[in-house]
């Protein structure tokens, strides 16, 4: 028995996995904050002695409008400062480990050329050329980039128009897979009812808004490509050691 594993791949994979345990520590770690800064500010408008008793009531409606406002930053804001940082990470480690995997079966099966050479505005788009034509790797449907395609656009309107989607290049697109119910949306305004002129502003309103359900199944969708492209390849072992049989009798054995 010999134990096998491909250093390579589970480099690979394993940081796709360290950014989704980083991902989960965060989100768990936000409602622990949300709870103690909750209790601070209670605590701050408890201490205060009013010498009118008139004031009660106006310091009362102060606290209340701070929990709300943390209670915002919590539900809105700081989420999706997480999530956004979250998907613009995922999409770097996606374009470095693409372009690596794709120069390592080149070297592996010692192939004319590399993924670098072909055309393409992306390196999405010369991997697939690349995957399809020099590594013989038809296999591999569209369907399976297209979450990327997805990923791609949504980190697009992040880092290009700071996730205001009716700014985006891609607001069509992204207006689309809004409406597949797959964890986006749009921030409404946290005051509804103001008018168009009023001087309060929302720096959360009409901004991009994602939830953890979409971060989740796009690592996933990530994960399950490169999978694909290792296991198709056929030039890397396993992501896990795994014990084989010997391909000959071991020489001691009678």
């Amino acid at each position: 028995m010999t134990f096998k594993f491909d250093m390579f791949r589970s480099v690979t994979m394993g940081a796709f996995k360290s950014i989704a345990e980083f991902q989960e520590m965060v989100e768990a770690q936000m409602q622990e904050v949300k709870h103690l800064d909750r209790s601070r500010i209670i605590d701050e408008f408890k201490a205060v002695e009013p010498d009118d008793p008139n004031e009660v009531g106006m310091i009362l409606a102060e606290r209340d409008t701070e929990l709300a406002i943390l209670d915002r930053k919590f539900a809105v804001t700081y989420p999706r400062l997480c999530r956004y940082s979250f998907l613009t990470t995922l999409f770097m480690h996606v374009e470095i480990n693409l372009k690596s995997v794709c120069d390592e079966i080149a070297k592996r099966n010692k192939l004319k050329y590399r993924v670098s050479e072909f055309q393409g505005k992306t390196v999405l788009e010369r991997a697939k050329v690349f995957l399809n034509k020099e590594a013989s790797l038809p296999s591999i449907l569209s369907s399976a980039w297209e979450p990327l395609s997805h990923l791609q656009k949504i980190r697009d309107c992040i880092v290009h128009t700071g996730g205001r989607v009716a700014d985006s290049r891609d607001k069509h697109e992204i207006e689309h897979l809004i409406k597949l119910n797959l964890g986006l949306s749009i921030t409404p305004p946290m005051f509804p009812d103001l008018a168009e002129d009023d001087f309060f502003v929302d720096a959360d309103d009409g901004l991009l808004q994602i939830e953890p359900v979409f971060c989740a199944a796009t690592l996933e969708q990530v994960k399950s490509l490169f999978t694909e492209i290792f296991e198709s390849s056929g030039c890397f072992g396993p992501e896990d050691g795994v014990w084989v049989e010997d391909d000959q009798p071991n020489s001691s054995s009678k």
